[in-house]
C-alpha cells in the first residue's frame, strides 16, 4: 500500500518510490502523484512526475485524475519555466523502461546540446547527492510559494 493508499505492484522501481522509499531526488508529494528531480540533469531543472497507481500508459487512466495530473504538470511546468528561465519545456510519457505511468517534465534551453531535436540522450551531466538537494529544495519552495 503506498502514500495514496493504493496497491503497489511488486519489483516495480517507481511503486517503491511512492510508497515512501524516496531517495534524495524526491521534491514533493502531489494530489495525485509524486515529483522528483531527475539524476541527470543535461537540462537543468528535469524532474518527473509519477502516477499514484501502477498502471502502464496513459489509456488505462479515468477523465478526472487525468484532468488533475495534467493541471499539476502544467502547474509545475510554468514554475519550473519561470525558476530556470527555460525557453521551452518539454512533457513526454514513454513507459519503455519503467512501466508505471509517469511524465517527464523537461525544461529545455535555446543553447542546450540538442536545442531544436528531442532531449535524447540525456545521460549526462549527473549531479552530486549535495547538487540534487538543492535543486529538490529550490523546486519545492517555488511550488509552495505558488501554492500560497
Amino acid at each position: 500500500m503506498n502514500d495514496f493508499g493504493v496497491e503497489c505492484a511488486e519489483n516495480c522501481k517507481f511503486c517503491q518510490v511512492i510508497s515512501g522509499e524516496y531517495d534524495y531526488s524526491f521534491i514533493k508529494k502531489m494530489t495525485r502523484g509524486v515529483l522528483l528531480a531527475n539524476y541527470s540533469q543535461t537540462y537543468y531543472g528535469r524532474c518527473f512526475y509519477i502516477y499514484e497507481k501502477h498502471i502502464s500508459d496513459i489509456t488505462e487512466i479515468e477523465d478526472i485524475p487525468l484532468m488533475e495530473v495534467e493541471k499539476e504538470i502544467k502547474t509545475v511546468s510554468k514554475i519550473i519555466k519561470k525558476l530556470f528561465a527555460a525557453d521551452l519545456i518539454n512533457i513526454a510519457s514513454l513507459g519503455n523502461h519503467v512501466q508505471h505511468l509517469h511524465w517527464h517534465i523537461i525544461p529545455r534551453y535555446a543553447n542546450d546540446p540538442n536545442w531544436g531535436n528531442p532531449p535524447w540522450p540525456h545521460d549526462k551531466d549527473i549531479l552530486s547527492k549535495e547538487e540534487i538537494l538543492h535543486l529538490t529544495k529550490k523546486i519545492e519552495k517555488a511550488i509552495d510559494e505558488n501554492n500560497n
